[in-house]
């Protein structure tokens, strides 16, 4: 069969440049052999084509729109697969760090936003000027309040931008002296991350803004330094590359991801070992309803 076509495209006379005539010969001749074609298997159509490329070859000059469609198709297919294997992978990794949480080092003299006892810990890696880190601040703040009592937030450092370890050495020297005072610092300092070009001339007036003993923050800021650095290690450790980072209860959450994904990591992950979670708020609110009914 294949030195019949081959034959019949050699001695068939064509006119000079009428290749869409030709590709609609081996078109037809495909179409019709379809049921022999498939009962010879892969390995007659791969020595067809390898004999006679320019099947395909003038097929897509003869109907370029059609195989453009097809690729785009083809494309859009592909990302959609993709993207599907990437949320299989991170939930299946997600289940896996529920289980067995990563472990950051969480000492007691570190700064803690919220309840400083609160029994899960909301570990970021930031950078004060960072946007997505910026963008992060708003959404911390809402888990903070939508659980008072059950999460804590650990702020660590991975300083990408120029002058943004500085303003992380700032923050932990201020931290010795007052948790509160650095959390403001911490604030003022996103408010107005534009001005970190402007250096320790900054961070001064800050500091003094917050009445800070500015003696004992000169001596302190040459312990932060070592703090800053082994933040940074430790992001890295754990997968890190950006900014910002999260172990939410030892979960990685990469990205500043929307409120939602943390919630869903609280409550599916950390409550249920606490005695709650998303049954006992559906239960408690039910109850409300009851009370106000």
């Amino acid at each position: 069969m294949l030195d019949f076509l081959g034959f019949c495209l050699e001695n068939i006379n064509f006119n000079k440049g009428d290749k869409v005539k030709k590709t609609n010969i081996y078109l037809l001749f495909i179409v019709f052999t379809v049921p022999f074609l498939a009962s010879c298997g892969p390995a007659f159509l791969k020595k067809m084509l390898k004999d006679h490329p320019d099947i395909i070859t003038e097929s897509i000059k003869a109907n370029p729109e059609m195989y453009m469609e097809a690729l785009a198709d083809a494309q859009r297919q592909y990302m959609v697969n993709r993207r599907k294997k990437q949320q299989e992978d991170e939930l299946a990794a997600r289940e896996e760090e529920c289980k067995n949480p990563k472990k950051p080092e969480m000492k007691d003299s570190r700064v803690y936003f919220g309840k400083k006892d609160a029994p899960i810990t909301i570990v970021e890696y930031s950078d004060f000027q960072c946007g997505y880190c910026a963008k992060a601040v708003k959404t911390l703040k809402r888990v903070l309040k939508e659980y008072p009592d059950k999460v804590r937030i650990l702020y660590k450092h991975k300083p990408l931008f120029p002058g943004s370890g500085k303003a992380a050495e700032y923050y932990e020297a201020i931290g010795m002296q007052s948790s509160k005072k650095a959390q403001e610092f911490h604030d003022m300092v996103f408010e107005r991350k534009s001005e970190i070009r402007n250096g320790d001339k900054f961070f001064k007036e800050l500091a003094k803004k917050l009445k800070v003993n500015m003696s004992k923050l000169e001596k302190d800021l040459s312990l932060a330094g070592p703090i800053v650095e082994e933040d940074k290690r430790e992001a890295e450790k754990f997968g890190f590359s950006g900014t910002p980072g999260f172990l939410v209860g030892g979960v990685s959450v990469p990205g500043a991801l929307p409120f939602s994904e943390f919630k869903k990591i609280i409550e599916d992950c950390h409550l249920p070992k606490l005695g709650g979670g998303k049954k006992e708020k559906e239960e408690d609110s039910k109850e409300e309803e009851k009370s106000e009914g």
